[in-house]
């Protein structure tokens, strides 16, 4: 099985000792927007208010041209192509006389920006983009989706004279997005690999190309009971559905999808193993049918665009990390009937409340302060790691702190009292410049300090 989970896990690790702070976007303008339907295109497009659209053809190609009303006499287009045209089929005819550029100045924020020889490779809406220079002071961004193949052009920096445009292009650029209209789901036989599993069949392997994947809910006849391990590892799958008939996900099913927006689940599935939708960066409409009895550990590591999540009743295991890197995640929901867990104040524990497992990494506290409730013996393994929280206070009850399990940015102050014994090495993770521990002369908590480097303030 990949280990892609550690290798965010390094790099973030990395990046958090280095600047001693939580990693954030950085700030940009966000402008008001509308939403424009072209059914005749089968898409939707989110615009910037203010400014003017007209929708035509050129050479045959369906193309949206923007006109700021700041800045009229300047023309930004949006070009949708077929797949097949690639880029010759655009660039050609269009060689001299399309203003097609992105200013360099404004590329310099973009995530996952790079210069890769001549050209520069970029993320834009979750899929591979790539800027070309074409040697006449004219750029175009292109980005290759299976569906179709889309082309921003912008006017070149030196051809404005305003000093605030190739700034704002940028801010403009990335409110610019591409809304999917719903379209059908590609159901296949063909499209998948299979092998006999139990009263039915198990998927090996999706070896289609469409984005929009409905599976089959049965293949030669057999029901389709499970997705096999990596069964659709990093396929370029934006939307899934599963039929009635599923009852496991296997481990890493849909590790690295990183276009998949959404998957419905279906009300037969009782197990979603370890990191199944692990590295789906762009996950974020996931509900998790009353079936389901276990997740594994690392299920939806990484799944950045995860806001909220709700677990079933009849959930009864969580795997170790399930939710780490969520970096959006406001709110986990258990229902008062499922007799594991439990929520308080937003973070989840288990039902006897003895352990904290996790703490969402967007839970909002204003000040920054967080009291581990009177009662919670142990903090398990990341339950506070992306907390971001200022200052963590812990009651006497708690008696071991595990490995990652104290937040990894931003923290200033640990309260440990003398009732810990066992607190691991690796507890905590992050910069020790900054970070005091409080505690009592002699304690657990000392010799932690000591042995991480941290300071230490001896309560009187």
């Amino acid at each position: 099985m990949r280990n892609a989970k550690w290798q965010w896990l390094a790099a973030f690790l990395c990046l958090a000792m280095l600047a001693g702070a939580p990693l954030t976007a950085g700030a940009t303008s966000v402008f008001n927007s509308y939403t424009e339907d072209f059914p005749e295109w089968n898409l939707s497009l989110r615009l910037p208010n203010a400014w003017e659209w007209m929708a035509e053809e050129i050479e045959g190609m369906p193309c949206v041209s923007l006109r700021p009303e700041r800045l009229p006499e300047l023309i930004t287009m949006l070009v949708i192509l077929p797949a097949e045209g690639a880029v010759q089929a655009f660039a050609e005819p269009f060689r001299d006389g399309a203003k097609a550029a992105f200013t360099p100045d404004a590329l310099a924020d973009w995530p996952d920006y790079r210069e890769d020889g001549e050209e520069t490779c970029l993320t834009v809406d979750g899929m591979p983009a790539l800027l070309q220079p074409d040697g006449k002071g004219w750029r175009f961004i292109s980005l290759y989706d299976v569906d179709r193949y889309i082309v921003y052009m912008f006017p070149d920096a030196d051809i404005v004279d305003d000093p605030d445009y190739p700034g704002e292009v940028g801010m403009i650029f990335r409110n610019i997005s591409l809304i999917e209209n719903d379209r059908p789901y590609r159901s296949e036989e063909a499209d998948f690999t299979s092998e006999a599993f139990e009263d039915g069949v198990r998927i090996t392997a999706y070896t289609g190309h469409a984005r929009r994947v409905r599976v089959p809910d049965t293949i030669g006849g057999k029901p389709v009971v499970a997705i096999g391990e990596e069964a659709f590892y990093e396929a370029s799958v934006t939307h899934l559905a599963l039929p009635d008939t599923v009852r496991e996900i296997g481990a890493a099913a849909f590790s690295g999808c990183n276009l998949l927006r959404s998957a419905q689940l279906p009300a037969s599935l009782t197990v979603i193993d370890n990191m199944a939708f692990e590295s789906c960066i762009l996950l974020s409409n996931v509900a998790l049918p009353d079936s389901v009895q276990r997740i594994g550990e690392s299920a939806f590591w990484g799944c950045f665009e995860l806001t909220e999540i709700t677990l079933p009743a009849s959930l009864q295991s969580i795997g170790t990390g399930a939710f780490v890197l969520c970096r959006r995640m406001e709110s986990v929901r258990v229902p008062e009937e499922n007799e594991h867990f439990t929520v308080r104040d937003g973070v989840l524990f288990t039902k006897d409340m003895k352990t904290m497992l996790y703490y969402p990494c967007a839970l909002a506290r204003e000040d920054g302060v967080y009291h581990v409730p009177e009662g919670v013996e142990t903090l398990a393994m990341f339950a506070l790691f992306e907390s971001g929280l200022r200052e963590l206070v812990l009651p006497d009850s708690v008696r071991t702190l595990a490995e990652m399990s104290l937040p990894i940015t931003r923290l200033e102050r640990l309260v440990i009292p003398a009732s810990v014994e066992t607190i691991d090495r690796n507890a905590y993770g992050g910069n020790v410049e900054g970070v005091t521990v409080v505690g009592e002369p002699g304690s657990a908590a000392e010799a932690f300090a000591e042995q991480r480097g941290l300071a230490f303030e001896a309560i009187e």
